[in-house]
């Protein structure tokens, strides 16, 4: 069971999309403000930009800046490049497209799977469904 911080469960995220045999790394943007926390990217899949919020409200919300870069990737119109917002709630994770703020009824929940089967789920299922800003 990953730990309850969001460093924790970004890293539990890491290594589950490692064990499920994609290619996972964390980013540390101490330096480089707005950058999306993790690459990730699953043999046949797009590469996923992904940042991850733990979700205090109902909502994942990147920062102003984290939106811009996440919006600048969504432009490139790119099958094979994606922006993603990823929500913990009680340690169970949401995937969602890319967005000012998604609520989780916007997302794909967590079911009976490790975190990296349900990131791996969205993209075979809905990453094509892009919710709009609000």
């Amino acid at each position: 069971m990953p730990g309850h911080s969001e460093s924790d469960l970004k890293t539990e995220l890491i290594k589950s999309c490692r064990k499920a045999g994609a290619y996972a790394r964390r980013i540390e943007d101490q330096y480089a403000v707005g950058i999306l926390d993790m690459v990730i990217v699953f043999p046949g899949e797009p590469v996923v930009f992904a940042e991850g919020k733990i979700m205090r409200t109902g909502f994942i919300r990147p920062t102003e800046r984290q939106f811009l870069e996440g919006d600048k990737i969504q432009k490139l119109q790119n099958s094979n490049v994606l922006a993603v917002l990823i929500g913990w709630r009680e340690q169970r994770m949401y995937v969602g497209g890319w967005g000012e703020q998604l609520s989780m009824s916007q997302c794909l929940a967590q079911g009976e799977e490790t975190y990296g089967q349900l990131l791996k789920r969205w993209l075979n299922n809905g990453r094509f469904a892009q919710p709009s800003s609000s």
